[in-house]
């Protein structure tokens, strides 16, 4: 019973907020894009989600110098988990279908919501004591965090295919995505979860609040802007 209760609880926790921030991404831009493709991408990111935490739970990679093999392996992790979570993305949004294509930005939106949804429930949800409300408090902040993260990164790389330079912004993605699995590293070493939780919820907030004002705008193509422009203001 309580295995239902902790899975019900992750979907909730995971899906939820999710379709909640891919409201506030796109609710101005209606009219832009596919529905048909943005619930595909929503689908395909989840199916991503699956395999890069996947790979994680193998044991692939550890970032915990307590369960690794060796201090280095921790470090390639660090590099790693971030290098494959954002090649995964990548792959996706570079396709034929999506190269040069001004949509790709939501799409990509979407995909990492559904990427961080998964992911998140799978990784984080399974560290839940439902015992403990302190501690489960926390670890749902670090799953909106983190959620918040994978949709900005999904933007940016999705922004980086629609205008040709996938390389770039993947390499962007990879050194934001880097920087926060080095705090997740340094957790493990001693640094107060509190300092971690803080740091995620407001890292992948700041990054999901430049995604809406700077990125999704700048996407849209010249005329297409200057006709959502009198509605954005509205809204």
């Amino acid at each position: 019973m309580n295995d239902q209760i902790l899975t019900f609880a992750g979907i909730m926790i995971g899906f939820v907020p999710a379709l909640a921030f891919l409201f506030i991404m796109l609710y101005k831009y209606e009219g832009c894009f596919d529905d048909r493709k943005l619930f595909i991408t929503s689908a395909g990111g989840m199916f991503l989600g699956m395999i890069a935490a996947s790979f994680e739970m193998l044991q692939f990679f550890d970032m915990n110098p307590e369960t690794a093999q060796y201090l280095g392996f921790c470090i390639l992790s660090i590099i790693g988990i971030a290098f494959f979570n954002e090649a995964l993305k990548t792959m996706v949004l570079n396709m034929k279908r999506f190269q040069g294509k001004f949509d790709t930005t939501f799409y990509g939106s979407s995909l990492g919501l559904g990427f961080g949804a998964m992911y998140s429930f799978i990784v984080v949800a399974q560290m839940f004591n439902l015992s403990d409300y302190t501690s489960t408090f926390l670890d749902v902040i670090v799953v909106v965090g983190i959620i918040l993260l994978h949709a900005s990164l999904g933007a940016l790389i999705g922004y980086g295919c629609s205008i040709k330079r996938p390389i770039k912004y993947f390499g962007y993605a990879t050194l934001i995505h880097l920087l926060l699995n080095t705090i997740i590293f340094t957790t493990y070493l001693g640094m107060p979860y509190s300092f971690f939780v803080v740091f995620t919820i407001i890292y992948g907030a700041s990054w999901f609040y430049y995604v809406i004002v700077y990125i999704l705008p700048k996407s849209l193509p010249e005329k297409m802007r200057k006709q959502k422009r009198r509605i954005l203001r509205k809204v």
